[in-house]
């Protein structure tokens, strides 16, 4: 039989998820599953908890006051549970993230050895993506995400910031007579894709049809910078070796190119599970105390 408590749980999961079909997955119960216990609970208290519609669903002021009473209550009821677990377990089960391939094999592969020497009982399920989309249906903890994150309904912990600039060769720089003063919309560009698609980075951007390659890929574009196709704004943490050793200048350092952000992003859940906090945990000192490799050399 249903605990009120398991059914306001589900209840809030459908809540903070969004969606019934969501929370069936991260509960790993099936759509009716969920369903049925939204019925339950709104029999139970006698009241409508939401309004639902083909698609989605409103909540009431009962269900608006039924969550906002309970989600605090449970979160501090899980949080007891893995004080008193922390003192008798270690954490453990697999841990299911995603970081894109550079930044993943820059800083998170390299300390990954450490962290599994810490919590040895946590098994490792590393995935390679650029996108948000699939951190639910995948089942995934959470992933690494770069730069701004649009409003998904996800939860996240900012790690650390970095910066990016418009960088070119040498031999490019001679070539096209580069200054600062140069008319950027006038070179060829080497553009990444990902900023291209965001509003907010838009209007940072040179507007210029002279784009001589489009990519998602930083090490795609660092590529082609590199053999002189044109310029690019890339991350500084990735070009550091190629502008220690000059092979890269930066250009237009006037224009302004907003620092980027480091995000662990995890879905929406009432609890976050002690292996998700401890490795998050993890990350946020690395990267306090690694902060330079962040930045210009």
């Amino acid at each position: 039989m249903l605990t009120s408590v398991e059914k306001i749980n589900t209840f809030i999961y459908v809540v903070d998820t969004g969606s019934f079909t969501r929370a069936a997955t991260r509960l790993n119960l099936s759509k009716s599953m969920v369903s049925l216990h939204i019925k339950a609970l709104e029999t139970e208290l006698n009241t409508t908890l939401l309004h639902r519609t083909t698609r989605q669903f409103t909540l009431t002021e009962s269900g608006h006051a039924l969550y906002q009473q309970f989600r605090p209550l449970l979160q501090q009821f899980d949080r007891a549970l893995d004080a008193v677990m922390a003192g008798t377990t270690q954490p453990q089960g697999t841990l299911r993230f995603s970081a894109t391939a550079e930044f993943g094999g820059q800083f998170l592969l390299p300390q990954l050895p450490a962290f599994r020497m810490q919590y040895p009982l946590i098994q490792l399920d590393y995935r390679v993506d650029h996108t948000l989309s699939d951190l639910i249906a995948q089942k995934l903890d959470v992933v690494l995400r770069l730069g701004t994150l649009s409003d998904s309904g996800l939860r996240y912990r900012r790690l650390a910031d970095f910066p990016v600039c418009y960088v070119a060769t040498p031999d490019f720089i001679r070539r096209y007579q580069v200054t600062d003063n140069s008319d950027p919309a006038l070179l060829p560009f080497i553009a990444n894709s990902n900023l291209l698609s965001q509003s907010a980075w838009r209007q940072h951007l040179p507007a210029s049809d002279n784009t001589a390659f489009v990519s998602n890929s930083i090490q795609a574009i660092r590529t082609m910078t590199l053999a002189h196709q044109g310029y690019s704004l890339l991350p500084v943490w990735y070009i550091r070796e190629q502008l220690i050793q000059e092979e890269l200048v930066p250009v237009f350092t006037q224009r302004d190119t907003p620092d980027q952000s480091i995000n662990m992003v995890f879905p929406p859940a009432a609890h976050l599970a002690q292996k998700v906090r401890v490795f998050i945990d993890y990350f946020v000192r690395y990267f306090s105390e690694n902060a330079e490799q962040l930045r210009y050399p």
